[in-house]
This record gives structure tokens, C-alpha cells and sequence, in this order.
């Protein structure tokens, strides 16, 4: 088993945001982009990347994340119920890189297009008149986290 993983980013976990600090000290690689065979989606709390062959290249960062500490992000990301963590397709980055992916229905949230962030959203919602909280869509049911 690799000491190592390559590890894409597109949300929380990400510079400057909300959940950075599990990561901070990890090695920072680059930002990237993916193929475009993705989409990312706002759940009211974090993105969700799910694969969409007619998808966009998403825009992240791709980290080099120890062995150890990916327990400690598959808990937040609540994995196997929520996300799964497997490779991702990246343009010009030619080493194995592994992306967190929502497990759940997506189509009542909004399309992030190629990049998210906590400003971006907060942007977004100031912009709304009437504000209602974002909650898992009908058909997915989240399993709470042990």
C-alpha cells in the first residue's frame, strides 16, 4: 500500500475553505482540471461530483494526502454511505489521482458549472428573494455517521 495518496479536491477541503485544515499539512501538488466527464452539484452544505459522461471539467486541487489521514476524510465524507473515494480522470496530469464522489440523487440541487466555493455560493444565495435550506433530495437517504 502506497505511504501516499493523490488526492483531487473540489470543495470544503480545498485552500481557504471550511475543512482545509485536516489537510493543511499536506503537500499541496497543483490545481487542476478534469476531463469532462463530471458534474458538481450544491447541496446546501458542500459540493457533489458525480460522473456525468455529457459533464464539464471541474476545476480543484490535487493534494498528497498520507496513508493515515485518509480515514480521518473518508469519515467526513462520510464514505462508503454519502461519497466514494476512486480515481478520477484529471487533463495533463498523468499520475493515479483519487476524487471523493456523491452516492446519492442530485437533480434537486443546483449545478455548481466548473468550480465551487463557500464565496461563490454565499454570492449565489445573497442574490435569491426567497431562501429555502437545501435538503437532501427526495430518494436519498443518508445513513448516519458511526
Amino acid at each position: 500500500m502506497n505511504a501516499h495518496h493523490l488526492i483531487f479536491v473540489y470543495g470544503t477541503l480545498k485552500r481557504n475553505e471550511r475543512y482545509h485544515r485536516l489537510i493543511r499539512s499536506s503537500r499541496f501538488i497543483t490545481t487542476a482540471t478534469t476531463a469532462p466527464r463530471y458534474r458538481l452539484y450544491d447541496s446546501g452544505l458542500y459540493p457533489c461530483l458525480v460522473h456525468d459522461p455529457a459533464g464539464v471539467s471541474v476545476v480543484g486541487e490535487i493534494f498528497r494526502i498520507e496513508a493515515a489521514k485518509l480515514s480521518l476524510i473518508d469519515d467526513l465524507e462520510n464514505v462508503p454511505f454519502d461519497f466514494v473515494r476512486e480515481s478520477i480522470d484529471l487533463n495533463d496530469f498523468p499520475e493515479r489521482v483519487e476524487a471523493y464522489f456523491y452516492q446519492h440523487e442530485v437533480s434537486c440541487y443546483p449545478e455548481c458549472g466548473t468550480e465551487w466555493s463557500s464565496r461563490s455560493r454565499k454570492a449565489y444565495l445573497s442574490n435569491l428573494i426567497e431562501v429555502a435550506p437545501l435538503l437532501p433530495c427526495p430518494n436519498s437517504f443518508r445513513r448516519p455517521k458511526k
